[in-house]
């Protein structure tokens, strides 16, 4: 029972509460249904049909295949904040938040034949 005389007692002052929700995504991802359409030998032209554009494309650490990569970022957060004026100049206050951000990337590796060999699907924070 004291934590809601306390509630009723805070919503009885001035005070001022306010929430925000964001979400953003950078660079373009490629349509998950496509994403779940490449295989193993698919040829260049085929991947770039589904997959558009790559954001990288470099050699692998031997030198010997291509490697493409399509990456982007998801990210989402919230916050609350509640401030309430203690005396006449003066207010107190209390901010909570959270943000989550995800690096997201399709990497796939061609042969001499530019067809895929190998296909990396990552999802890191």
């Amino acid at each position: 029972m004291p934590r809601l005389l306390q509630l009723l007692a805070l919503a009885s002052t001035p005070s001022c509460l306010s929430a925000e929700f964001s979400t953003f995504r950078y660079d373009q991802a490629p349509p998950e249904n496509a994403i779940s359409h490449i295989d193993k030998g698919m040829s260049l032209q085929e991947c770039m049909d589904l997959l558009g554009a790559p954001t990288s494309v470099r050699r692998d650490d031997e030198g010997v295949r291509t490697v493409m990569s399509w990456e982007w970022i998801e990210a989402e957060g919230f916050g609350v904040s509640l401030s309430v004026p203690v005396t006449d100049s003066n207010s107190t206050s209390v901010d909570y938040g959270s943000d989550n951000e995800l690096v997201r990337q399709v990497r796939l590796f061609f042969d001499s034949e530019l067809e895929v060999v190998e296909i990396s699907k990552d999802r890191t924070k």
